[in-house]
């Protein structure tokens, strides 16, 4: 049978929850899974892939959208590794996926271990990789240059850089881009490295209240040779 992960830490409030899922390094993952509403009477289970997972919380691609708020059994059973596990999240960010799908974000009630986090992870195939998770430890809100796949390089714009991943980067921006579309992005030098072009293509975006979005974006494997 799955085991439950272990308690760590409660969920907090929304404010504070939302600082420390964006304090908490995100990795990449391909595991298979399944989920359901943990408060419903007739129990209806449905497929979905973990796209990303932290310590306080995960993002899954499913073929249906579940509401903010609504409470999630996620049970992992990946043959690739023949681990198993049953995890409880709280369903915070919903938005539209590739191809139908929707990208559901939730938040773990109770902090994930370090045990269940290396089994789901998918670990980085080479230092390109590795490279990039490096990222994730520069300061937030910088500056950088974006231009979409079929922009001209004069029809570039400036973005706000919010945090990297080992599997992608989020932006602040002030154009609404489509679902799918492809950006490179010409990440900042800091005093640790040079300035880096990385290919993306766009996962989700959110519009803000003040007419900006916020772009969720993947790496690409054209990322590999961007320099």
């Amino acid at each position: 049978m799955p085991k439950i992960a272990e308690s760590v830490a409660p969920l907090q409030t929304h404010e504070q929850d939302g600082v420390e899922r964006r304090a908490a390094e995100r990795y990449p993952s391909q595991a298979e899974a399944s989920c359901h509403s943990a408060v419903a009477s007739n129990i209806t289970p449905f497929p979905t892939r973990i796209q990303n997972v932290s310590t306080s919380g995960i993002a899954l691609v499913l073929g249906r959208r579940f509401e903010p708020g609504t409470l999630l059994g996620i049970n992992v059973a990946d043959p690739a590794t023949d681990y198993e596990c049953a995890l409880l999240a709280q369903v915070v960010r919903v938005v539209p996926y590739q191809d139908g799908q929707w990208l559901v974000g939730c938040a773990f009630t109770n902090q994930l271990g370090e045990e269940e986090l290396k089994a789901l992870r998918t670990e980085p195939a080479n230092a390109i990789d590795a490279d990039r998770r490096a990222w994730v430890r520069m300061s937030c809100d910088l500056r950088a240059v974006c231009r979409s796949g079929s922009d001209q390089p004069s029809g570039s714009w400036c973005v706000t850089v919010m945090d990297v991943s080992a599997g992608g980067v989020r932006l602040l921006s002030s154009r609404a881009l489509e679902v799918g579309a492809r950006l490179s992005v010409l990440l900042p030098a800091t005093k640790e490295r040079q300035a880096r072009l990385v290919t993306t293509s766009v996962a989700w975006r959110q519009a803000e209240a003040d007419g900006q979005w916020l772009l969720g974006c993947e790496f690409t494997p054209a990322a590999a040779g961007s320099r």
